[in-house]
């Protein structure tokens, strides 16, 4: 039994500490000719990039994070 249970946590190991990334930040700024984000993390992460329609909207589809605090924006016109 003892046997199992060690081979189940070093089979479970890296999602645990996988799933330790936290989100830190969130910067976004805007200019005349594009706008740019930039989302900082604590490791690297698996993700999903596409976009949605109406309205139009990037989405970046990040598994198995946290957020350490909850994320403050300065006003930017493209967030909602």
């Amino acid at each position: 039994m003892k046997i199992i249970s060690t081979i189940l946590a070093l089979c479970l190991l890296p999602q645990l500490l996988y799933a330790s990334v936290e989100v830190k930040g969130l910067r976004v700024w805007t200019s005349p000719e594009d706008t740019k984000a930039v989302i900082d993390l604590s490791g690297q992460v698996e993700y999903k990039l596409f976009q949605l329609s109406n309205p139009p909207r990037v989405v970046v589809d990040i598994t198995d994070t946290t957020l350490n605090k909850k994320l403050k924006l300065k006003s930017n016109p493209v967030i909602r």
